[in-house]
């Protein structure tokens, strides 16, 4: 008997195994002008997804590598709020 998936879901790497075997199919989705969420929900219909909408909006905007959405703050920058901030 096979399973499914060859990873359980939860663990680590199991999200990016789920992206990259449904990697080609998702990108023809996004290039048919579907949103992410749309093709997340899709992927999730056909239970080929079953990681986090986070997760897989991290993969799909690093192209296979998760990249967080967040903008990382450099010293200077932390700096500059924490002064901006004070002077208020």
């Amino acid at each position: 008997m096979t399973l499914p998936f060859p990873v359980e879901p939860g663990r680590p790497g199991a999200a990016r195994v789920e992206y990259h075997a449904c990697k080609e199919d998702v990108e023809a989705l996004l290039a048919k002008g579907y949103s992410t969420r749309m093709a997340w929900e899709e992927m999730q219909k056909q239970g080929r997804v079953r990681s986090s909408y986070s997760a897989f909006c991290d993969y799909v905007r690093g192209k296979g590598k998760r990249q967080h959405g967040r903008k990382k703050t450099t010293p200077n920058t932390l700096r500059h709020r924490i002064a901006t901030k004070n002077s208020l």
